[in-house]
């Protein structure tokens, strides 16, 4: 029986990207975007790797460009550049972010820096504690 998956998956030339194939949705929009297999295979090679929510992430960001100037490499035309893989190496989607946002982890909104709150929770939909209840010398 076939995979629902492989009908996606297009085989790429093993000389562009060893060991990598590409789903159909990465090759038009490494297309549309004007992004060649070399610039991906690039990627693939010498950017960071970034393992997040179940996909692997190939970036090139200012310190591989950096890192890639030490050693005699000119890299600052794919700077931004982010190949998003899954473990196992199907390329799914290619696409340029200059500003790197997707490479930091994100704090959550109104979240305390060390994961302490400061505030005590709140009872919502929780009834209150009687009076009754309410431990001695407490609203007397």
């Amino acid at each position: 029986m076939r995979n629902a998956f492989q009908h996606l998956v297009a085989i790429v030339d093993g000389a562009d990207c060893p060991g990598f194939r590409f789903t159909g949705h990465a090759l038009r929009r490494s297309e549309a975007r004007r992004i060649s297999l070399a610039h991906v295979r690039v990627a693939l090679t010498y950017g960071c790797e970034l393992h997040r929510d179940g996909a692997v992430c190939y970036a090139i960001g200012r310190r591989e460009v950096r890192e890639g100037a030490r050693e005699g490499l000119d890299l600052s035309r794919f700077r931004g550049l982010q190949v998003i893989c899954t473990p196992a190496g199907v390329v799914m989607t290619v696409y340029r972010n200059d500003e790197g946002h997707g490479r930091r982890p994100r704090r959550r909104r109104g979240a305390h820096p060390r994961g302490l709150r400061l505030a005590p929770p709140r009872l919502r939909g929780r009834a209150r504690p009687a009076q009754d209840d309410a431990p001695v010398g407490v609203g007397e």
